[in-house]
């Protein structure tokens, strides 16, 4: 009798439950809005972090960044007098390799290829920035499908450089570091006095001394035109878009985003561009010296081969003075250098 009663009970107490669940149910549907009658959500903005905020809010009027603002830049003419330049070019630079993809982190199926036009078009539809795509090949020459490819990329406005892997370093790693090499193209010039029109298909490009070069990847979208903000910040020479990050974290500068002046980039890296064909704007045949002489420096080891462009930067960045962080960061120990 008592199971019974127990049974009864147990079976009550399912219906109540159950009676409950669909009640909730259908308040939660009757309060979904109508979507006929919804907007459509706004593009998220990019968030700031703790470090951003209290910048901006000690340094507001250095960091007015309004949109009718423009880039300014301390240049020197002919007679090494400083002038302002108003009209300084931003280059968002890129680097791909054609013939393969990186063997790390699940990267082997990244369709890079693919994002490279995408992720260009972005930037040049959101920004006033110009995208310059440096390919790099592994192939005896360069194939009627990639021909196609950099026809296809000029199409859309980008200058595109084809650079063959050479015997000494993989095309990976190559088509990493050859990005912060940008400065040393023709039509990035670096000589102050000159003003460069360089034709690429249709389209020719009056390339300014004074440019900034923003290194990037090729899978990074962009959403937002705020992103271009940072960068009309006066009287900044260097910019480091994840600062934040490599503060809590101790890890080596993002390379998605990091920009600098033309010269600072020059005046940074020790890069030796003796082999280079500089007037066809053929680089990176120097690239394995400098990774030899920073991976002296900083002491890799033989097996180490992923994020060297990002400990190279690092290294260049926080040696230069133009950035620092706390004598604290773990950043300096693992570049093996110190606090300047």
């Amino acid at each position: 009798m008592d199971s019974r009663r127990t049974g009864i009970k147990t079976f009550f107490i399912m219906c109540v439950c159950m009676f409950c669940v669909y009640q909730i149910q259908d308040v939660a549907l009757n309060n979904i809005p109508d979507p006929s009658h919804s907007q459509a959500a706004p593009v998220p903005r990019p968030i700031l972090s703790a470090l951003d905020i209290h910048t901006l809010a000690i340094q507001g009027e250095d960091h007015d960044v309004h949109d009718h603002d423009v880039p300014e830049a301390v240049v020197h003419d002919e007679d090494g007098e400083e002038v302002e330049n108003k009209d300084a070019q931003v280059w968002i630079t890129l680097g791909l390799c054609w013939s393969a993809n990186a063997q790390v982190h699940g990267k082997e199926n990244f369709p890079y290829k693919d994002s490279a036009p995408l992720s260009s078009q972005l930037w040049m539809k959101m920004t006033p920035a110009k995208v310059v795509i440096q390919i790099v090949y592994s192939e005896p020459g360069p194939t009627e499908e990639l021909m196609a490819y950099k026809a296809e990329m000029e199409g859309y406005g980008v200058l595109v450089k084809l650079v063959p892997t050479g015997t000494k370093m993989k095309c990976v790693l190559k088509s990493q570091l050859i990005r912060i090499l940008a400065y040393l193209l023709p039509e990035v010039t670096t000589m102050l006095k000159y003003v460069i029109l360089v034709p690429i298909s249709n389209i020719f490009f009056q390339i300014k001394s004074s440019d900034t070069i923003v290194t990037a990847d090729v899978d990074a979208f962009v959403m937002t035109p705020d992103i271009y903000k940072p960068l009309r910040l006066p009287k900044r020479k260097i910019w480091l878009y994840r600062y934040a990050f490599t503060l809590g974290s101790n890890s080596t500068f993002m390379m998605p985003f990091i920009g600098a002046k033309s010269s600072v980039w020059r005046e940074m890296l020790e890069y030796d561009s003796s082999k280079d064909d500089l007037t066809r704007g053929i680089l990176g045949n120097g690239l394995p010296d400098m990774v030899d002489n920073y991976g002296h420096k900083m002491e890799f080891s033989e097996t180490y081969t992923w994020d060297i462009d990002q400990h190279i930067v690092s290294y260049a960045i926080l040696n230069s003075g133009y950035c620092s962080l706390p004598a604290s960061n773990g950043l300096w120990k693992a570049l093996n250098t110190k606090e300047k």
